[in-house]
């Protein structure tokens, strides 16, 4: 590829702005393979070396398009959150308006949040963004409002300021952009119903209703299409001699995959985990497997893809490592 070749071999005459024009070049078309994760990867130590020179503008197009890509770099995210967090606090004390516009801080946000990693840096940062947009409650629209909504959940912080919280979400529902992101929406009225059911005010019952539609919808074309797959992972524990359930239904919205017995441990299908580790589950998933937390289960991803890649013999090892990770 021409564009790999002048990322590995120009490095030297690159500067941040054409590096960032890379990342969202290669992340437009969200191709997933090992040729475009190579350049990805050079990137971030690029970025990791040389941080100093990466305006905010640039760092938010690189950020998002890791997230684009499913590609988890822990030491960019540390120092992005650290470098962010300083301009929003300035932002804050002085009054001055952030160099992104309100709905690119919110999909930084959602950037940042996106991958299953804890981190103080990440919270500092999430409270800086929240005090700065407050001050702009009233030109937040929908779609900053979903981002938001949803970056909060991701990292467990709708608590940090609940008049805020309250504000945008009742901005949800309002317009027509919800449509695009229905599945994100039914998660978000999810965890409103587990989580933090202190929230008076609920999500359009029309909303609620056409996402729900395509979250029972989505789940049943998941356990067909993933049908052969569980079978051979319970083939591969029953070889182990470990006893386990498949498809459980359980007193909430979600059916366990697997479900290890006298045990609380369950395996779950899923393509939602970063590609550069596979064990990291991301987004959506990351949502579900902390509503199962709530619900007593400690749970692992197994990524369906990656898993059908395997010879058999790495299939058992990639189950066993798993299992040992609980």
């Amino acid at each position: 590829m021409i564009a790999e070749k002048m990322v590995y071999y120009y490095t030297q005459y690159l500067t941040p702005s054409s590096i960032s024009m890379i990342c969202e070049a290669f992340s437009r078309h969200r191709i997933f393979s090992i040729e475009h994760d190579r350049p990805f990867c050079h990137i971030s130590k690029l970025v990791e070396n040389n941080f100093s020179k990466f305006s905010l503008e640039h760092l938010y197009i690189i950020l998002s398009s890791f997230k684009k890509m499913n590609l988890f770099f822990e030491r960019c995210i540390i120092l992005v959150c650290k470098k962010f967090k300083k301009h929003f606090s300035s932002c804050y004390i002085r009054r001055q308006e952030s160099v992104l516009s309100l709905n690119k801080i919110s999909i930084l946000m959602e950037s940042i949040t996106f991958f299953n990693f804890q981190n103080k840096y990440i919270d500092d940062f999430i409270v800086s963004c929240v005090n700065y947009l407050e001050d702009y409650i009233e030109d937040i629209e929908e779609e900053t409002s979903i981002n938001i909504s949803y970056s909060l959940i991701l990292c467990n912080m709708v608590h940090i300021n609940p008049y805020f919280f309250s504000f945008i979400w009742r901005k949800i529902g309002k317009t027509t952009y919800w449509e695009k992101r229905k599945s994100q929406i039914c998660l978000l009225w999810l965890s409103h119903m587990i989580q933090f059911k202190w929230l008076e005010y609920d999500l359009p019952k029309f909303c609620v209703l056409e996402c729900l539609k395509v979250f029972y919808l989505k789940r049943k074309e998941k356990k067909f299409s993933y049908s052969k797959i569980l079978q051979n992972i319970s083939k591969i524990l029953n070889n182990m001699n470990i006893q386990h359930d498949i498809y459980v239904d359980i007193y909430g919205p979600y059916i366990l995959d697997i479900l290890i017995k006298n045990t609380r441990n369950v395996l779950m299908l899923t393509q939602d985990t970063t590609r550069n580790e596979i064990n990291r589950d991301l987004g959506d998933f990351k949502i579900i497997l902390n509503h199962l937390k709530l619900f007593g289960y400690k749970a692992k991803p197994i990524n369906t893809k990656y898993f059908d890649s395997l010879c058999d013999e790495m299939k058992e090892n990639y189950i066993k490592d798993i299992l040992m990770n609980f």
